[in-house]
């Protein structure tokens, strides 16, 4: 029989730890890294919401939207400091296929998302 382990309980200190940015990078293929921050769930929620009206439908166009909002969101500079404003996303969306589609990448990567969309895959396989 294995003894119970006493449960560790969680102060401030160590919530402010887990709650501190993340940082990831990309290379692009001149050698040029980029780098780029995990974004707050009120920043993917608040474009989110955008993406989707009031009863969960989305807003013609705007899902296409979303990749460029999201790297615009987060892309930084080696001190934090985002590089684009939320409304220069469109400046992001005009990046050349080869820089974005591999930044988009490695962007949901850091973030996640293909995770998400594993587990999400995994758990409609387990309904059916």
């Amino acid at each position: 029989m294995s003894e119970a382990t006493e449960t560790q309980t969680l102060g401030r200190a160590e919530l402010d730890q887990l709650a501190k940015p993340r940082y990831g990078s990309f290379t692009l293929p001149t050698g040029a890294r980029i780098v780029f921050m995990s974004l707050r769930r009120s920043v993917l929620y608040a474009i989110d919401a955008g993406v989707f009206d009031s009863e969960g439908n989305q807003v013609e166009g705007r899902l296409r939207e979303r990749p460029a909002r999201i790297l615009a969101a987060c892309l930084c500079d080696s001190k934090g400091a985002r590089l684009y404003r939320d409304d220069e996303w469109e400046r992001v969306d005009n990046l050349p296929p080869d820089v974005f589609e591999p930044l988009w990448a490695a962007v949901r990567k850091h973030l996640g998302f293909d995770d998400k969309a594993a587990d999400d895959e995994a758990a409609d396989s387990a309904k059916n």
